[in-house]
């Protein structure tokens, strides 16, 4: 009834599954299933080399209660994850994340997700099986992409703390992203912390305003004379209406927010977030993890570490030039939101 984990040479990756289904008990094997055929064809795709282990371990016809998952997670998952500190986890379907996070998990809500815990990237997506009897094209693609995202080395990016020069108003347009210390308009009192410029080819500037590792005044007010493009995702109803309050409205400019243009494709409106974007089309890492889950655990991007929200804030930006650059080949030059 007991299906071990595997345990390859030199693994680079964590795959946690669900539980064995008839032909892994017969197998003694995880995921060699119609799922599991699935599943390795993706992995040997994106060059994992996986340990695979089940959220519960033996076999039975009905579905792993929470018990059983909490049980088997303190028997055999940790273990297994205890043998390899630091290894990526992708995380596969519902049973997965409870087994990971406690409690009675949904992957609806935290597919796409990629989350610092226990010193180890975690990678939620959807369990192959779903897939196979869905046959919804976006699952097969969430967990392709999520796949070779987990295994995606760390690559570093270059950018300036300061104000931008003002020959920088010479640009055609600016890619702009706001950090803040929550999600509630600046009328309630959240504040801009990190105001990220770049022109296309210029370098990425990141200007501190309330972070509290700078507390000198800071003018970017300057800005306001740029008679070019802003462009950045999501800022018709984040970035700008924050930036507006501080004083920074940019009244001679125009608008382009490439997420307008993204939610105007049929596709999965949870598909069309920055994040998603950079690991679907551009290859990036998930340099999103620590910071967002700072955020979950409640910490304000005003009191995380300097460095490391500075980053975060300019592969948005980064990205954010990508995605526009796709979408300038796609539909032309000058489209506003």
């Amino acid at each position: 009834m007991f299906v071990q984990p595997e345990e390859p040479v030199d693994p680079n990756l964590i795959v946690l599954g669900e539980a064995p289904g008839k032909t892994e008990l017969e197998d003694g094997v995880p995921f060699v299933g119609r799922a599991g055929e699935l599943l390795r064809d993706i992995l040997s795709g994106v060059g994992a080399r996986p340990v695979i282990v089940n959220s519960a371990n033996c076999f039975n016809e009905d579905k792993p209660t929470t018990e059983v998952i909490t049980a088997c997670r303190e028997a055999y998952v940790k273990p297994t994850l205890d043998k390899y500190p630091g290894l990526p986890i992708l995380s596969l379907g519902n049973f997965a994340a409870s087994s990971i996070l406690g409690g009675n998990r949904a992957i609806g809500k935290l597919a796409g997700k990629v989350r610092v815990i226990g010193g180890r990237n975690v990678y939620f997506t959807f369990h192959p099986a779903y897939y196979l009897y869905s046959h919804e094209k976006y699952v097969k693609d969430h967990i392709e992409v999520m796949a070779w995202c987990s295994v995606t080395p760390v690559k570093p990016i270059e950018y300036i703390v300061g104000v931008p020069p003002k020959d920088i108003l010479k640009e055609p347009r600016l890619f702009i992203d706001a950090e803040t210390t929550g999600l509630k308009y600046p009328w309630y009192g959240t504040k801009v912390t990190l105001l990220g410029v770049s022109g296309l080819n210029t370098p990425i500037y990141i200007i501190p305003t309330s972070h509290q590792e700078y507390k000198e005044d800071v003018d970017c007010l300057f800005l306001n004379e740029f008679e070019g493009e802003i462009v950045g995702h999501n800022i018709a109803v984040f970035d700008l209406p924050f930036l507006a309050y501080e004083g920074l409205k940019f009244p001679k400019a125009r608008f382009f927010d490439t997420e307008v243009v993204e939610r105007c494709r049929p596709i999965i409106p949870k598909m069309t977030g920055l994040k998603w974007l950079g690991k679907k089309f551009f290859g990036t890492h998930a340099w999103e993890a620590q910071v967002h889950t700072w955020i979950d655990e409640g910490l304000t991007t005003d009191k995380m570490p300097f460095k490391d929200i500075c980053t975060y804030l300019a592969w948005d930006i980064e990205v954010s030039r990508s995605v526009w650059l796709s979408q300038l080949e796609e539909i032309g030059d000058g489209v506003p939101f």
